[in-house]
């Protein structure tokens, strides 16, 4: 629907994503972090010893490639930012990073420079939220504390963290301290703990606006 949308629309992905969200009757409003057509490319570590790495190309491979994932870029590495994106985090008054996938859904969006910039400028509180349980193989191995470094690394700012602390990641709030963030723990998952409950989230995320 979104292809068939933006060809109507002359191309213009922005005005798509608005007039499915009219045909959708849909609350919020969703913007495109870069209106230009990217791929997403990462560097793996494939083995115990530090090496050069490997380079992986492709959301999919990304998210699937053995070992450690070191860092994602956009390719080209300075896309656009759509302006309406930008304009939205600078008025925030709370400006959300996840749930999601670490490295093939949020950092993708975070690598995009100008809205780094203006995550790091902006005036309303920055909140990470933490997954639940690793995503294997992308996020095989990784603590909580080594979910919000990777944002911190990729040019991003974060605030608070936000974790469940029935959670199967095991929480870590002087590492979260160290990195320059205030640990917030809460009951956030829903009953069988495999998903964020939208209510419960919600009303985390109210008490620290």
């Amino acid at each position: 629907m979104l292809l068939g949308l933006t060809e109507v629309l002359d191309g213009d992905f922005t005005a798509a994503l608005a007039e499915a969200g009219r045909l959708l009757d849909a609350v919020g409003t969703v913007v495109p972090a870069t209106t230009d057509p990217v791929g997403l490319r990462a560097e793996i570590d494939t083995g115990p010893v530090e090496t050069n790495g490997a380079v992986v190309e492709g959301q999919v491979a990304v998210s699937t490639a053995p070992g450690r994932i070191r860092s994602v870029e956009l390719v080209p590495a300075n896309p656009t930012a759509c302006p309406d994106a930008v304009r939205a985090v600078d008025e925030a008054d709370q400006i959300v990073l996840a749930p999601g996938s670490l490295y093939t859904s949020v950092l993708p969006v975070v690598v995009v420079p100008k809205i780094a910039d203006a995550v790091r400028g902006a005036e309303g509180v920055v909140v990470q939220v933490a997954n639940l349980s690793p995503q294997i193989p992308e996020t095989e191995g990784l603590g909580l504390a080594d979910h919000l470094r990777a944002v911190l690394d990729h040019g991003a700012r974060v605030d608070r963290f936000l974790y469940d602390p029935a959670g199967t990641l095991a929480p870590d709030d002087d590492a979260v301290r160290a990195l320059g963030a205030d640990p917030v723990a809460a009951p956030v998952a829903r009953p069988h703990g495999r998903a964020h409950d939208p209510e419960r989230l919600a009303e985390a995320l109210r008490r620290l606006c």
